[in-house]
């Protein structure tokens, strides 16, 4: 998921490329990430997950309102507004 998290932190074509996994679309099933955002045994996955999907989401890049829907979608923004009492700190601290 780290490497997903960089990848995510590139350019535009990087971005789409991770969004196919992120957030694959209707009839594919969960996000993976998502499941990642709600990995109950491991915090670091959770952490860099959030990473991932601030970097997909960084306001300058130019596709980040599509992306943003697309995660919305997925449900990613509802988990991570369930994350925000997370008991790791880490994970607190990157969802605020």
């Amino acid at each position: 998921v780290y490497v997903l998290s960089n990848i995510a932190a590139g350019n535009e074509f990087h971005k789409e490329a991770v969004m196919k996994f992120v957030a694959p679309g209707a009839g594919f099933g969960a996000s993976p990430m998502l499941r990642f955002l709600q990995d109950k045994s491991n915090s670091q996955l959770r952490v860099a997950a959030v990473w991932c999907v601030m970097n997909l989401s960084y306001p300058d890049s130019s596709g980040a309102a599509t992306r943003v829907v697309m995660l919305r979608e997925a449900g990613i923004e509802q988990q991570l507004t369930k994350m925000v009492d997370d008991p790791c700190m880490d994970v607190k601290v990157s969802v605020h």
